[in-house]
């Protein structure tokens, strides 16, 4: 399952994923993969809404590093 920038959306059954290289909406997506859309309660989509971007950033840093540390972990082996 692949997402776009609004995956929250996803997770409640509205959006646009790709499951198996075919794009579907949100509710087709989750059944594909076995699983029902979330029924938020008061205050729930805010969260996922501010989590996913903060997720988001923080992935995206962390890949950077790693990707920095393999080329570091080359020089080092190569020495």
């Amino acid at each position: 399952l692949t997402h776009n920038a609004h995956s929250a959306l996803v997770l409640i059954g509205e959006g646009h994923a790709t499951v198996g290289g075919r794009r579907m909406t949100g509710r087709e997506a989750l059944l594909a993969i076995g699983l029902a859309p979330l029924v938020l309660q008061a205050k729930e989509g805010l969260s996922l809404v501010n989590g996913t971007a903060c997720a988001t950033g923080l992935s995206s840093v962390a890949l950077s590093r790693a990707e920095r540390l393999l080329d570091w972990a080359d020089a080092a082996a190569a020495l």
